[in-house]
């Protein structure tokens, strides 16, 4: 990126200005790393759905009854390997990975970290807004509010809590309790907030 700018006459920079209709990677040397990831999205999602349809009529977990108690342990193993369970639980982690991975691929392409090309970002960055279960989403508008998430520097661990703290002693006093019981309060209440600014705040200049 930096060569690019210092040195305009790079081979990413010609390929945009030459053939700007022509998808540029940023890194010609690791870029495909991302079409891996969209592959990988792609694949598990579309087996975990397939596994799940076809494993929801599968076996049901059922014990039966006629065993003797000293053995109802493996009666309890040996019925939950049988059912269809297992292979659910491997169809929903598979489609859900997959789905996670394209909401990251996402924030690259918010980023521009997968093309040079804007419009090559943008096409990714719909088809894996998809992937990640979210069709209905518009892409520039999600691009937007997390720019703003930067630009504002709504971050977590840089927010002090104590003047907000302060002003709701009931609240303070609640979030006390819960610290000394191991609940982290403050990091809740801290990561919801970081989750909500962008949200309620993006048109603010």
């Amino acid at each position: 990126m930096c060569q690019q700018i210092i040195n305009p006459s790079s081979s990413a920079t010609k390929n945009r200005i030459l053939h700007p209709w022509l998808p540029t990677l940023r890194d010609k040397k690791h870029g495909w790393y991302h079409f891996a990831a969209v592959l990988y999205s792609l694949s598990t999602v579309l087996l975990g759905f397939m596994l799940m349809i076809r494993e929801s009529e599968g076996e049901a977990f059922v014990v039966d009854n006629n065993n003797n108690d000293n053995n109802i342990d493996g009666a309890l193993l040996s019925s939950f390997l049988s059912s269809s369970i297992p292979k659910l639980m491997v169809a929903i982690f598979l489609a859900a990975h997959g789905r996670i991975v394209a909401s990251y691929l996402v924030h690259e392409c918010a980023h521009s970290s997968v093309f040079v090309n804007p419009w090559a970002n943008e096409w990714l960055g719909i088809l894996c807004l998809w992937l990640s279960g979210s069709p209905y989403v518009d892409y520039r508008h999600i691009k937007k509010i997390h720019w703003h998430h930067h630009k504002d520097r709504a971050d977590p661990y840089e927010w002090d809590f104590h003047p907000f703290l302060e002003k709701y002693p009931l609240l303070q006093t609640l979030v006390l309790w819960m610290e000394c019981a191991f609940i982290p309060a403050v990091d809740t209440i801290a990561h919801l907030k970081t989750a909500m600014y962008p949200i309620m705040f993006y048109d603010e200049a």
